[in-house]
């Protein structure tokens, strides 16, 4: 299930640029070859801001 949404709380800016992009993990999983389909499938990650 997607998220709801994203924020990003900036600490420093740069002066020029920082521009911030965000990747179609959906696209990404469809592009990626066979063999590391088969490595990664089935296998979960969790990304928490929680985490220490």
């Amino acid at each position: 299930m997607p998220s709801l949404g994203s924020m990003l709380h900036a600490q420093e800016l740069p002066l020029n640029g920082g521009d911030t992009l965000f990747a179609n993990q959906h696209l990404a999983w469809d592009k990626l070859p066979g063999y590391l389909r088969r490595a990664i499938e089935g296998r979960s990650a969790e990304h928490s801001y929680l985490a220490k």
